[in-house]
């Protein structure tokens, strides 16, 4: 990982949650020529793709994400939810299979667990789910 600092990664994120994708993806791009192996970088390129619904280019970089973390439970869910969406649930649910990664596998199926009960319209009971995966 790489010093980017804390203020370029907000500004980035703040992009993508304000809904200008298009303006964050080649600026996250021009920061992953800068800094390519760092992780966050990755993550959020992965994110901002998503939420145009470019998912294969979302599973693409959020690989790279944990290539680069492979411990980094964030980006093993995000990677499960862009897959999902891509139609790949086999494969989405076989993130949580990789040895070692016991911690991710509660994680992930703890947030599969939280969309499925929120498409079935229990989103109290999928806000429970959810808070259980994050401690």
């Amino acid at each position: 990982m790489t010093d980017l600092s804390l203020d370029t990664t907000t500004k980035l994120a703040g992009l993508i949650r304000a809904g200008q994708v298009h303006q964050a993806i080649p600026e996250i791009k021009e920061q992953i020529s800068l800094a390519p192996r760092d992780d966050r970088l990755w993550a959020l390129l992965g994110q901002a793709h998503f939420h145009v619904n470019q998912f294969a280019e979302a599973v693409t970089a959020l690989r790279e994400a944990l290539r680069l973390k492979p411990d980094h439970a964030a980006h093993c869910a995000d990677l499960g939810i862009a897959l999902r969406a891509e139609g790949r649930v086999t494969e989405a649910e076989a993130l949580g299979l990789t040895p070692g990664r016991r911690r991710l596998r509660e994680f992930c199926r703890n947030l599969f667990e939280a969309e499925r009960l929120l498409r079935e319209g229990l989103a109290p009971t999928a806000r429970g789910v959810a808070a259980d995966a994050a401690n």
